[in-house]
């Protein structure tokens, strides 16, 4: 007979995964776009590679699985930051076209003259770039560092990005601003929420892609603490014509981060530039 609790047979050896673990192998073998399965998806440079984006930089991990030590939560990311998030069609084919105009834009900030509103607060740019192509980019950036299950849910912006010609209405606000040159800046948060019950004015529903030139706010709330007064809205690019490249004068301001983590919120510098990726 054999006795469950002799302690002379030996335990059993149990090959588990973590629900984080599972997630980061599902999210590296699904297309974010055409939610394709495939063995491997190639990495795709959030910004594109040509905005700016090839630089060796030391990035603050605001979420990671280590202990939280600054030390130990420090990422090296080598040539410009990347996430394998996308098949190559759509990486290379779909997309290919926003990528570019991303960075004419981005190289268009960089070499403008920099002239202020009335105020001397506000930057104003002339722009006479594809708004409709613009705002694909801004949204396969977004998906492409989402998990895959941001995509899974978010149908009509994944169908906006396949699509040249649709536009569509997001189902959040897109705030922009104009990202310093700095060696702190550079904030990638994915869609979460900040609760303000104990800290009224610092709620926030939604992520942050900034990287210097132009950063960028998706978000469903944001609270005042934030200055959102101090972020333009740019929410239209996503319903405007395809050949929108009418010239247009727009004020934006100029931010180390739009939202920042929650140790900024509460008054502590940052180091590095931050990201939330594991």
């Amino acid at each position: 007979m054999w006795l469950s609790n002799r302690s002379d047979r030996p335990a059993p050896i149990l090959a588990t995964f973590t629900p984080r673990d599972a997630l980061k192998r599902r999210n590296a073998s699904i297309c974010h776009i055409c939610l394709t399965k495939l063995p491997k998806l190639t990495h795709e440079h959030v910004p594109p590679k040509a905005a700016f984006n090839h630089n060796n930089r030391l990035f603050e991990t605001l979420v990671s699985d280590r202990v939280q030590s600054v030390e130990q939560r420090a990422r090296r990311v080598r040539g410009g930051l990347t996430m394998q998030a996308l098949c190559k069609t759509c990486n290379n084919t779909v997309c290919s076209p926003y990528a570019t105009e991303y960075a004419l834009f981005t190289n268009h900030i960089h070499t403008s003259p920099v002239i202020y509103d009335e105020r001397g607060v506000g930057r104003l740019l002339s722009l006479s770039f594809n708004r409709l192509l613009l705002a694909k980019q801004i949204s396969t950036m977004i998906l492409t560092l989402e998990y895959v299950g941001f995509a899974e849910t978010h149908t009509s912006l994944r169908s906006f990005v396949l699509d040249p010609n649709l536009t569509v209405q997001p189902q959040f606000r897109v705030l922009a601003f104009l990202v310093p040159n700095s060696p702190y800046t550079g904030t990638f948060l994915r869609h979460h929420s900040r609760v303000d019950t104990f800290a009224p004015g610092w709620g926030f529903v939604g992520g942050e892609i900034s990287h210097y030139p132009f950063g960028f706010v998706y978000t469903t709330k944001i609270g005042l603490n934030y200055r959102p007064d101090l972020l333009t809205d740019i929410t239209s690019w996503f319903t405007s014509a395809q050949n929108s490249v009418t010239p247009e004068v727009i004020r934006f301001y100029r931010r180390l981060t739009g939202v920042g983590s929650n140790a900024e919120a509460l008054g502590f510098s940052r180091n590095h530039p931050q990201i939330d990726y594991l």
